[in-house]
């Protein structure tokens, strides 16, 4: 549409998301984890590299491409307790990818090693890692 705008949140690379990359890191502890994914495949991180948007975004017809970081900590799954934010770690996130086809006991002691891990990260609101995106705006010509 002439005139129109694009907004779109976008995580910066994982190691910047302490959220998803300690539990990863615990992860693999435990369970051998999947083969690294391409730079800008599909997923979480396939837009986490600030210098390939502008391109995408030009090349579909987008002008003015902005990007900015933001540095925002996440409460892990909205979880007010250590055990409810590693229940919702065991589920969803790479973590939980890499753990789905775990033997039981692997996925286990992972979450022991979580609950043990996190310990330090405990916040008053709950389980709060540092957390990074890109705010991506753009318009269309017209």
């Amino acid at each position: 549409m002439p005139g129109g705008r694009l907004c779109f949140v976008a995580w910066q690379p994982l190691e910047r998301n302490a959220w998803m990359h300690v539990p990863l890191r615990t992860a693999a502890a435990f369970v051998e984890l999947p083969p690294t994914q391409p730079p800008g495949s599909p997923g979480p991180f396939g837009l986490d590299d600030p210098d390939r948007m502008p391109r995408a975004l030009a090349a579909a017809g987008f002008v003015g491409v902005a990007i900015d970081a933001v540095d925002s900590p996440q409460n892990v799954g909205g979880a007010q307790t250590l055990a409810d934010a590693v229940e919702f770690l065991m589920h969803a996130g790479p973590a939980a990818a890499a753990l789905k086809g775990s033997p039981r006991g692997g996925a286990r002691a992972s979450r022991r090693g979580a609950l043990h891990g996190a310990r330090s990260l405990r916040h008053p609101v709950g389980v709060v890692l540092p957390g990074a995106a890109w705010i991506v705006t753009a318009s269309s010509p017209g």
